[in-house]
C-alpha cells in the first residue's frame, strides 16, 4: 500500500507562482485587453475634439448650442 504524502504549500507562494506561471501569454492578453478597451471607449464616448470637428463640418453650431 502507497503513502500518499501530501505537501502543504502557502497561498502565497501559490498566487505567486500562478503569476509568474506563463507570464509572457498574460502579458500580452493585458495589452490586448487595455487597447480593446481604449477602442471601446472611443466608440462610446469621443473626445471632444472630434465631436467639435463634427459639429463644425455639418455646421450644426446654432442646433448644439456651443
Amino acid at each position: 500500500m502507497k503513502k500518499e504524502t501530501t505537501t502543504h504549500v502557502s497561498w502565497g507562494h501559490e498566487l505567486k507562482l500562478a503569476c509568474t506561471r506563463r507570464w509572457k501569454e498574460k502579458l500580452a492578453a493585458l495589452v490586448l485587453a487595455f487597447f480593446f478597451w481604449n477602442m471601446l471607449k472611443q466608440q462610446i464616448h469621443p473626445t471632444s475634439k472630434k465631436q467639435q470637428e463634427f459639429i463644425e463640418q455639418h455646421g450644426l453650431k446654432e442646433q448644439s448650442g456651443l
